[in-house]
């Protein structure tokens, strides 16, 4: 049998002068379960997140959770689907912009002019994502979740640079074209040795280029070693360009 998917998350459009205080915006798309858990029960992918849109003139009063990412099938303990691609949260400037309240891909003038500076550390259970920018990330990172098929960060057409090491913990780096730079060791594993299909992912999607014998389509670069552990995966994908 094969589940149908979850519906996308909706949109959420705000505009005033200030925006203050605490609470959730959410566009979300929710997690399900299939009833059978047979192994042999083919999963639907997940559906992707919503829109979400502030525009403002000041929001140095709010800490808010911004919520769009997308849904991950789930049949069984072992079984998850793959990740949908976190829906759009686009605000006036990058006040707002948390890894920890955070959940979907990250649009703003500034994030698009300047690119993004973020602080290392451990980001546990993220759900972001950047799109035609720069990101910076200080120090070491590392991605910490649940399951592989839930949390990560996705990038698209992105220069992402980690200044120290990184580790995937159980939860998945995708990127679309760009260049991923990691100036120490890039770590893939699964702290649960009882569910070693649920390890750290790293998948790479070539983008189209118009000249394919000079030119890449997504470039990955590691100043140390790139250890690739027990039950995680590395899945490149070529565009046919």
């Amino acid at each position: 049998s094969h589940a149908s998917s979850f519906g996308t998350g909706g949109s959420v459009w705000v505009t005033c002068a200030t925006l203050a205080g605490t609470g959730t915006v959410s566009a979300a798309s929710g997690n399900y379960y299939t009833v059978d858990t047979n192994k042999g029960t083919a999963l639907s992918g997940g559906s992707s997140g919503g829109r979400i849109a502030l525009h403002y003139g000041s929001a140095a009063g709010a800490t808010l959770t911004l919520d769009a990412h997308g849904s991950v099938a789930h049949g069984g303990s072992e079984r998850i689907s793959s990740p949908a691609y976190p829906g759009t949260i686009y605000c006036s400037d990058d006040t707002l912009l948390s890894t920890e309240r955070v959940f979907g891909e990250w649009h703003s003038p500034t994030a698009a002019a300047n690119g993004v500076t973020l602080a290392g550390g451990t980001w546990t259970n993220p759900h972001l994502g950047f799109r035609d920018t720069a990101v910076t990330v200080e120090g070491d990172l590392a991605l910490e979740g649940e399951a592989a098929g839930a949390p990560g960060l996705f990038l698209s057409n992105v220069a992402f640079t980690v200044t120290g090491s990184l580790t995937l913990d159980a939860a998945r780096l995708m990127t679309r074209g760009g260049k991923v730079t990691v100036a120490g060791d890039f770590t893939q594993m699964t702290a649960d040795q009882q569910k070693p299909r649920l390890g750290g992912e790293f998948m790479i999607y070539a983008m189209p280029t118009n000249d394919p014998t000079a030119l890449s389509g997504a470039e990955v670069e590691i100043g140390g070693h790139w250890r690739i552990k027990s039950g995680t995966t590395c899945q490149p994908k070529c565009h046919p360009s």
